[in-house]
């Protein structure tokens, strides 16, 4: 296959666990044979050393501005939609697959909608909620029903200058017919509840690399036990959680440590978790540290026992706790962010409710009590992410899938 990939972040340029996935499933197609294109944005630094050799990616993409400029949005478009047009003219790609398109130009789905080839769209996060807001709402300017007659005639006079200044700007589009790729179940779910625009799709839930997440085996848990975060610090990740987990262990006589790792997603909600850690004289018992490089992710679950995952996420498919499984460190998690898909209670991990650090302390309890259920456990959560979750097999399903939409679009029915 010829795959023209457009993405926002490519590694090693990455925001978090979406682009790292990106970059696996590419890079492993490229090991098989199929011949990728990857059009990216930027990097952040124009003396980047960090890709020497890189001929099959091409950061061009100009990222949307924190602050709308229409005039000089429009100026970005027009450019990244010519190297798109270059590309495709060029690299005749027989699939153009899609990824996190959320943070470049608005206008790069409606420009596809009118080409011929089929899309796949890999969703891992909200972009086809954004996607489908702009395609109800505008390109450049919401339209509201409130919006007076004056002010409606403008949003429409921007977007009609916008076409003749550039040929390939439609702001007048239909969402294309595109084959969609879910990683979990509940992201689909959540997607058709927000009214994202879709008759069928496809779930393939993540993999992660075994090589990189290799297991330690242990025979029984000892104190001081340590819980792992990992992630970013920010609400919908419920950071603030572990520190009343670790105070309800505490209480219970078990000695254990907490320790995040993430940078602060969220400079309000940081500073409660620094208030919390105080109020709470816990201080001694929690470190905070900067998030390390993906390749060293596997020596934090080495070294912690348990991995607290408390996300009120519904989107996506968190590989945390799969990495988790696959190390040997026992998951404790709410069960969203597809989690709850990946873990059988009781058996490969535990799932508790939001807030019910009663039971996640018994469940430790338990654990400390007998050495021959833990090592079960963690056996068992190896054992689960190798039958189901392991990188090459989440691969083999992405190309199979990919090759089915070429075949059906290449004999519709």
């Amino acid at each position: 296959m010829k795959l023209l990939v457009i993405t926002t972040s490519y590694p090693p340029h990455q925001v978090g666990g979406y682009e790292v996935r990106c970059g696996e499933v590419i890079e492993g197609l490229r090991r098989r044979g199929h011949v990728v294109r990857v059009l990216t944005q930027r990097c952040p630094n124009r003396q980047c050393a960090l890709h020497p050799d890189e001929s099959h990616v091409a950061r061009v993409f100009h990222r949307k501005n924190r602050f709308f400029y229409p005039l000089f949005q429009l100026y970005q478009d027009c450019l990244d939609l010519r190297q798109i047009e270059r590309e495709i003219q060029t690299f005749q790609p027989d699939l153009v697959y899609l990824w996190d398109i959320q943070n470049l130009s608005n206008l790069i789905l409606p420009y596809l909608s009118y080409q011929k080839y089929p899309l796949v769209y890999d969703e891992g996060d909200i972009g086809l909620i954004y996607l489908t807001k702009i395609h109800r709402r505008g390109v450049y300017f919401y339209r509201y029903e409130q919006d007076s007659f004056l002010k409606r005639g403008l949003k429409t006079g921007f977007d009609r200058l916008a076409e003749q200044i550039c040929p390939l700007i439609h702001t007048r589009w239909s969402w294309p017919s595109m084959e969609i790729l879910f990683n979990s179940h509940s992201a689909m779910a959540y997607a058709k509840e927000i009214g994202v625009d879709f008759e069928k799709a496809q779930v393939i839930h993540s993999g992660v690399n075994l090589n990189q997440f290799t297991f330690k085996e242990r025979e029984k848990l000892t104190e001081p036990i340590t819980v792992l975060m990992p992630g970013r610090i920010k609400p919908e990740k419920r950071t603030v959680d572990g520190t009343f987990f670790l105070e309800a262990l505490l209480k219970q006589g078990i000695s254990a440590r907490l320790k995040i790792v993430g940078h602060a997603g969220d400079r309000d909600y940081f500073n409660w978790l620094l208030h919390e850690i105080a109020q709470k004289g816990l201080s001694e018992y929690v470190d905070i540290c900067s998030p390390v490089p993906w390749v060293e992710m596997a020596n934090l679950y080495h070294e912690a026992d348990f991995c607290f995952f408390p996300s009120s996420f519904r989107k996506g498919f968190s590989r945390t706790p799969l990495e988790a499984m696959a190390t040997g460190c026992v998951v404790l998690t709410y069960g969203n962010e597809g989690s709850a898909e990946a873990i059988k209670p009781g058996e490969t991990g535990f799932i508790i409710s939001p807030g019910d650090f009663e039971a996640a302390v018994l469940y430790i309890s338990n654990l400390l009590a007998d050495p021959i259920e833990y090592r079960k456990m963690i056996r068992c959560a190896r054992q689960e992410v190798e039958q189901y979750y392991a990188l090459e097999k989440y691969i083999d399903q992405v190309e199979q899938f990919l090759i089915g939409v070429l075949m059906q679009y290449s004999n519709p029915q």
